[in-house]
């Protein structure tokens, strides 16, 4: 786990341990003003030491233990690509306290653009189960799902708010204005 410099690094407790599980703090009391341009929360980069990643599977178990609403959430970003001024684009998952869902591309502004909202999956968070948000990446196609059930589906070269189709790159993880515990995190790919 790497803390992003572009993140919002004043409202972002470093990370603790609880146990084997991981402890990621993003002020719950703070609001979401002036934080355009800080990735609307705190920012981890992770398995940097996988370097440039095409086709995966990413897993990540977590819960929320707190947030400040529950419009809040957890993202994950993948086929990241950093700029010289270190920022940040590629695609995201995030997924909100209230069981509402949505893919987005992050342009290195930073901003993002959400398609493909799932209004409500029907699995909101209760701050005692563990949910796990399954990414799938195969060729240019990206699948979602959360606790296995299917999200959204799309592909990369739909997307075009991007300058460029991103067809590998690193990841990130993004933390909302909440405090989640991470039990599992695991990639595998190309």
């Amino acid at each position: 786990w790497v803390e992003y410099n572009r993140s919002d690094v004043t409202k972002l407790e470093a990370p603790k341990k609880s146990g084997n599980n991981l402890i990621l703090t993003h002020d719950v009391t703070r609001s979401n003003e002036n934080m355009e341009s800080l990735y609307f929360g705190g920012v981890y980069k992770i398995a940097e030491t996988l370097g440039d990643v095409s086709d995966f599977t990413l897993t990540l178990t977590y819960r929320v233990l707190d947030s400040r609403d529950d419009s809040r959430w957890i993202g994950v970003m993948y086929h990241t690509q950093e700029t010289l001024d270190g920022k940040l684009s590629g695609y995201l998952m995030n997924y909100r306290v209230n069981g509402k869902s949505a893919a987005s591309i992050v342009q290195n502004t930073p901003k993002y653009n959400d398609f493909n909202i799932v209004e409500s999956t029907g699995i909101a968070h209760d701050k005692t189960t563990f949910i796990t948000l399954k990414i799938v990446v195969n060729g240019n196609t990206a699948t979602h799902y959360v606790n296995n059930q299917f999200i959204t589906s799309y592909n990369f070269e739909d997307k075009t708010d991007l300058l460029q189709v991103q067809k590998s790159g690193g990841f990130a993880l993004v933390v909302n204005i909440s405090k989640v515990e991470i039990k599992d995190l695991s990639i595998t790919g190309t």
